[in-house]
């Protein structure tokens, strides 16, 4: 039986795994208003500790039924059908069975088919798997990727703009970010970028152009991992943002910043002020601790360099605090301006820009998406201090971002996945859940039900449509991503599990069988080094609407995907005209472009 434990050895156990890790002592377990009396317990049996779930397995996605469009619609599982495998790696303890990693989506061996990398955040190697015909072929060990291990964050993109699809890597366990030059039927290491901190996990690596030269740069996003972690109020647990600029082709050069670090969670590029420059959106994973989220300006003087990041979030309204999770921006109420949604543990923002900052319209527009129920459970949430249930700064968490004496359990909503699943030419989201791991203060199950919000383009804002859509099992999934996996013109999900599941693929593949109208997929390849177009603004004009988008690809956590973007058209067959602004300001304009898909060059 576990036993009782000390404050101290608590608090190491608890800020040394927060948000990537699970403890596994849940309420039966270990008694902690008592712990300073009992004893202590070595950290490393607590964390080993192996606990039941309250709630019922995940059960599995529906299959589908046939290979072409099901008529039941909605989306079904295609993981077997595809040949998809992402075996876990196998650890000596449970804890080990929570692994978490990201996934990039890209066309790697250059055959017009989107493959996908899931990585491996304890012993495995990445996976690599090319889309071949019908399925997809473990690709692993012929590409290279066989003997890297202790991957988190990946990031897919054109490094030199030579046309090959790169890959970035981030390590679990190091200091560095390996870079990967695509040779066309392998990967070639390339110069690695160190000083992301030493053991540390990197949440995400974001790829974009901070300092508008043409070439793309790399944001790591990380938080720390280590004893060091020796206080759940104050200092010991570091974080930020590692950044690196391109100063040439595969040469990367360190970038200061002038804010205070945050644990970095999730990253997002966004126009706040609508002056035509973006700015670097940061989630802070412990906000209420760390002083909230940031929104961060990239300086460059008049020759391009040097280049800073500093602080420009006062004002804005963005700097909320709570278990920041991830980041998206979306037209929620179809008046043609982003909002941003940011993702947590509890309940989630939504925020509009107003002349005050910021209003939070999550409530108002059927964003705030809190929880979950399961019959005959009783939820109850533990405080960081085990002296004072409700005190101190995660009290004040818990009351302000949960809901206290709820019957529902709090979903932990990570990677908001932002498509146009239906091509109706409004952008839907797409959200996994599963457990935040700190068993010990929210014993929330691990497993918990993803969300699909359909958008409805009006001040009405979203409609939950996931259990009609056949997505409302529960899993523990943190990442996902979106794309056109089998070429059929519409928009599918890869999930990735965090915990291993036994006999079956960690990547569920999930066909998306709802779109009933045409979509126009559209790449933009920039002059030289900006071949993937990142950054590049989209305005197609259909119908009488112009819709507006931006080609980005970066996921807020961990990976990427494909960096085009992909248009509901509806019941039109051909849109009126594409307007793309690249950010060298060269603007390029196309009329009737037909649906289907379409190369646009600087």
């Amino acid at each position: 039986m576990l036993q009782p434990f000390s404050s101290e050895a608590f608090a190491v156990a608890v800020l040394a795994c927060a948000g990537a890790c699970s403890l596994s002592p849940r309420d039966a377990g270990v008694d902690v208003t008592s712990a300073d009396a009992q004893g202590a317990t070595d950290a490393d049996a607590l964390l080993s500790a192996d606990v039941a779930t309250d709630a019922p397995p995940a059960v599995s996605f529906r299959r589908c039924t046939q290979a072409t469009r099901d008529p039941e619609g909605g989306f079904c599982d295609v993981t077997a059908r595809w040949d998809v495998h992402v075996v876990r790696s196998a650890g000596s303890t449970p804890r080990d069975g929570w692994i978490v990693g990201a996934l990039c989506a890209a066309d790697f061996d250059g055959d017009g088919h989107v493959d996908i990398v899931a990585t491996d955040n304890q012993y495995g190697s990445p996976t690599l798997l090319l889309r071949l015909g019908e399925r997809f072929v473990d690709a692993t060990t012929s590409w290279g990727l066989a003997d890297v291990r202790r991957t988190s964050a990946c990031a897919a993109f054109d490094v030199e703009g030579d046309g090959d699809t790169d890959l970035a890597i981030a390590s679990s366990i190091g200091d560095t970010i390996q870079l990967f030059r695509n040779e066309g039927t392998r990967f070639a290491e390339a110069p690695a970028l160190g000083g992301t901190n030493v053991r540390t996990e990197n949440t995400v690596l974001y790829v974009t152009d901070l300092d508008r030269d043409g070439r793309l740069d790399i944001v790591a996003g990380y938080l720390a991992r280590s004893p060091r972690c020796t206080t759940p109020f104050g200092t010991g647990c570091p974080g930020g943002l590692a950044t690196f600029r391109q100063a040439d082709a595969w040469r990367f050069e360190p970038v200061a910043s002038e804010a205070t670090p945050r644990r970095a969670q999730a990253l997002r590029m966004f126009d706040w002020d609508d002056d035509g420059i973006d700015e670097l959106l940061v989630a802070a994973d412990f906000g209420m601790l760390d002083g909230g989220n940031q929104v961060l300006r990239a300086i460059v003087d008049p020759a391009g360099t040097p280049l800073a990041l500093r602080d420009a979030t006062a004002g804005t309204g963005f700097d909320q605090q709570f278990f920041g999770m991830g980041i998206a921006a979306i037209d929620a109420d179809g008046d043609g301006r982003d909002e941003v949604l940011v993702t947590n543990f509890g309940r989630d923002v939504l925020l509009r820009r107003d002349a005050s900052g910021s209003t939070d319209v999550a409530a108002a527009l059927g964003a705030q998406l809190y929880g979950f129920s399961i019959p005959g459970a009783a939820p109850r949430y533990r405080s960081f201090d085990p002296m004072h249930v409700w005190e101190g700064p995660m009290g004040t968490f818990q009351r302000t971002w949960l809901r206290e004496g709820a019957p529902e359990f709090p979903t932990t909503k990570w990677v908001p996945v932002v498509f146009d699943f239906d091509d109706d030419g409004i952008e839907d989201v797409f959200i996994p859940s599963g457990q935040v791991g700190l068993d010990l203060l929210f014993p929330e199950p691990r497993d918990q039900p993803a969300t699909l919000l359909r958008g409805t383009g009006t001040s009405s804002g979203f409609t939950d449509v996931t259990g009609s859509l056949g997505l409302a099992q529960r899993a523990d999934a943190r990442n996902a991503v979106a794309a056109d996996f089998d070429g059929d013109g519409d928009v599918d999900i890869a999930v990735l599990h965090s915990a291993r599941l036994s006999g079956t693929s960690a990547l569920r593949m999930l066909r998306n069988d709802a779109s009933r109208g045409h979509s126009l997929t559209i790449t933009a390849h920039g002059r030289g080094a900006a071949s993937d177009g990142i950054g590049a603004r989209v305005e197609v004009r259909v119908g009488g609407r112009t819709l507006h988008r931006r080609i980005d690809g970066n996921l807020s956590i961990g990976g990427t995907g494909p960096h085009e973007i992909h248009v509901g058209l509806g019941a039109a067959t051909a849109v009126d005209e594409v307007v793309v602004r690249f950010p060298s300001g060269a603007v390029v304009r196309r009329s009737n472009v037909p649906a289907g898909r379409t190369t646009i060059d600087e």
